[in-house]
């Protein structure tokens, strides 16, 4: 969800950076935002992947898990959540009003996003 959120920023962020009455240093800011905010999502989804392939790897050699990596697994689980939350949340205020609206995608991808996130194996 947060990826889809970070593309549909993408697109609308070029359509605002078209707009002329937009002032240049702020399409700058929010391209760099964009930047910054992909690059923290992906060094996240890096590190979740690369635990679950660790996790994987050891289960299908051992036959078991232990509690370390089970562990491992919520904890980038939990940074991965929290990241996605952060990384929309810190993009959303640059959408303009459309991301307000309940009606467009970009306001029901926040909204799923966060509604997801908030389940207790992810916060705790």
């Amino acid at each position: 969800m947060a990826s889809r959120f970070l593309e549909i920023c993408a697109e609308l962020f070029a359509g605002r950076k078209k707009d002329r009455s937009l002032p240049e240093n702020a399409a700058s800011r929010m391209q760099e935002q964009l930047i910054i905010g992909e690059n923290k999502l992906q060094e996240a989804r890096e590190a979740f992947f690369s635990t679950i392939q660790g996790s994987w790897d050891h289960f299908t050699n051992q036959n078991s898990l232990p509690s370390e990596r089970l562990g491992e697994i919520t904890k980038v689980s939990r940074a991965l959540a929290k990241t996605a939350r952060q990384v929309t949340d810190d993009l959303y205020p640059y959408c303009g009003m459309i991301a307000a609206r309940p009606n467009t995608e970009i306001n029901r991808v926040w909204r799923n996003l966060h509604t997801a996130s908030q389940h207790n194996l992810l916060l705790y």
